[in-house]
């Protein structure tokens, strides 16, 4: 075989092994603690265990186990605190300079936010959502959750808009 050719191989076996650790997607946060038991599911399928320092990937969902709970501290300075027995799916989290966004989705569960940098520069493209609600921030500390009747909403500062679906 060629070297240039040979050369090509190798790096496309080379990206594509990597593919499993993130792939291209954007680095949205990273575990900081887990207290109990805890998975992240990648957008591939793949499930690792939650730990501190495993980072977490634009297309993942973090899901803590019945009396346990996960802290993440987002790409832009967010804390996340996710409940026992939660999922929450990360479905964007943009920190490039001018567009800047997040979207997470709420499976199941609930949890703590206190927003960082994208809820301050940009809270129209904040948001979070569950299956029959979404919301949106102006530099908030608040808490969802969901249960099998509901989505509930608490906040102890700042503005938030609420819509049902």
């Amino acid at each position: 075989m060629p070297l240039p050719l040979r050369n090509l191989l190798f790096l496309l076996m080379t990206l594509w092994a990597l593919q499993p650790l993130g792939g291209w997607a954007a680095q949205a946060g990273v575990i900081q603690s887990v207290d109990g038991r805890a998975r992240v599911w990648e957008r591939s399928g793949l499930e690792r265990p939650a730990q501190p320092n495993v980072q977490v990937f634009e297309g993942d969902t973090v899901a803590s186990a019945a009396g346990s709970s996960v802290q993440m501290r987002m790409s832009d300075g967010a804390l996340i605190w996710l409940r026992p027995d939660s999922q929450l799916k990360v479905e964007q989290y943009v920190t490039a300079k001018g567009s800047e966004r997040a979207l997470l989705q709420l499976v199941k569960g609930g949890f703590r936010a206190v927003t960082g940098l994208i809820g301050k520069l940009r809270p129209d493209d904040y948001r979070a959502q569950t299956a029959n609600a979404a919301l949106g921030i102006r530099g908030t500390d608040y808490e969802l959750v969901l249960d099998r009747k509901s989505t509930r909403l608490n906040s102890s500062h700042g503005y938030i808009s609420y819509a049902v679906f």
